[in-house]
């Protein structure tokens, strides 16, 4: 399997007050600065620097779709070997008074790293790593790892990558970004990096159609029940997905490939 540069920089870079099913955009139609935003929190303090980025399958959906130069093929087959999994991408640094910035390595990064799923209903999910990655998988992350260190330099080298399972035994999601519910990412004390945690609300506001007020038509977050602009109670947000689907394919983007 071979990736190109081209390729991989691609990725660097509600109207009426009865129950209501929220409708999701295209992938091809999101903004990837908007997406970016909602998966990266930076939970560090003033003498150190935290950056956690959740990177679900739909990331990659969203940036292959807008992506022409790649070929439907060269999609599938990089959504193919992420489909069940997602990644978890965690930089760490203490900051010294004069600016300066050690990073930690990968094992000490892993070490203090839990992460846990919470479903609308409060309950909390066991994630598992796999024992094993597929060659795909690891040919992904081969590819992705330059790139970073590339575009970021120190920081991208310290841009640690981690996989985790995205479905239990019944093929469910653990972490979807279309349920309601939060992907908790914790942190824990390694030197003179204080613990922290770094919490990712869902659903993702990105993935969806703009959902308007019905009174004073003005964009309100697709899991708010009231309008933040006038206070109207806004239709009953109902999930897209059955609670036991799992991810959906991949679509095509628009035009020439």
């Amino acid at each position: 399997m071979r990736w190109n540069v081209a390729l991989i920089l691609g990725l660097v870079v509600v109207l009426s007050t009865a129950s209501l099913s929220a409708q999701k955009r295209p992938h091809n139609e999101v903004s990837q600065s908007r997406l970016i935003k909602e998966t990266q929190v930076q939970p560090g303090g003033h003498d150190c620097v935290d950056v956690v980025w959740w990177v679900p399958l739909e990331y990659w959906q969203v940036a292959f779709s807008q992506n022409k130069e790649m070929t439907r093929e060269q999609r599938g087959e990089f959504i193919d070997a992420l489909r069940s999994y997602f990644l978890l991408g965690v930089v760490r640094a203490e900051v010294s008074p004069m600016g300066q910035f050690r990073f930690a390595g990968e094992e000490d990064d892993h070490q203090g790293l839990v992460a846990t799923p919470v479903d609308a209903r409060g309950k909390k999910h066991i994630l598992k790593r796999p024992r094993e990655i597929n060659v795909q998988t690891r040919a992904v992350l081969g590819a992705i790892r330059p790139v970073l260190a590339a575009a970021m330099g120190p920081m991208g080298k310290s841009f640690h990558l981690y996989v985790y399972e995205d479905q239990d035994e019944k093929g469910r999601r653990m972490a979807s970004p279309y349920q309601k519910g939060k992907l908790v990412v914790e942190l824990q004390k390694l030197g003179k990096l204080p613990a922290s945690k770094a919490e990712f609300e869902t659903p993702l506001d990105c993935l969806f159609v703009p959902r308007k007020c019905s009174q004073c038509n003005k964009e309100a977050h697709v899991s708010w029940n009231y309008c933040p602009w006038c206070g109207r109670k806004l239709p009953k947000w109902e999930a897209p997905e059955r609670p036991g689907s799992t991810t959906t394919k991949p679509e095509p983007a628009k035009g020439p490939t």
